[in-house]
């Protein structure tokens, strides 16, 4: 596995085959990159896709334009069973690392079909998983607080 920092080596079957999911994933990244997407969001990117490619590799699937929405729904399903290995046993991906690479998949679809190497996108109706955001709600029930008197504003919601 690579350390932080240091490429992944990805055990692509023809990583030079220019109708391959290898050449227009570096392709794809690179636009990612020119367009001023951050460098951690185009590794995730990168990892995502080289994942879904490996998994399609398996099944004999190797470019594009073999990828139907029928496969994608196929992978969507796998990743939502597949199960990895922690310290306290296995643990299913949660709904949004499930999410983030499959917003990865869409997004890499779609600019094919928008750069011309694919003539519709498969993954264009595909539903991401629905993630409950935990944490801090929106609207807090704590008062605000003016800064320039340091008393809370008055208008709060329960008074």
């Amino acid at each position: 596995m690579a350390r932080k920092g240091q490429k992944k080596s990805w055990p692509f079957l023809d990583p030079t085959d220019p109708e391959g999911m290898p050449v227009l994933r570096l392709l794809w990244l690179d636009a990612l990159r020119t367009r001023g997407y951050s460098d951690p969001y185009v590794q995730n990117c990168e990892s995502a896709l080289g994942a879904f490619i490996l998994w399609a590799q398996e099944r004999g699937i190797t470019k594009a334009r073999e990828v139907t929405r029928p496969i994608l729904e196929s992978y969507q399903r796998w990743l939502f069973h597949y199960r990895r290995e922690t310290e306290e046993g296995d643990e299913p991906l949660s709904l949004r690392t499930q999410a983030e690479r499959l917003s990865a998949l869409k997004g890499f679809f779609k600019w094919l079909a928008r750069s011309g190497y694919l003539l519709a996108n498969p993954a264009s109706e595909m539903e991401l998983p629905r993630i409950l955001h935990e944490g801090r709600p929106r609207s807090s029930p704590w008062p605000r607080w003016n800064a320039s008197s340091r008393s809370p504003i008055s208008r709060c919601r329960w008074g």
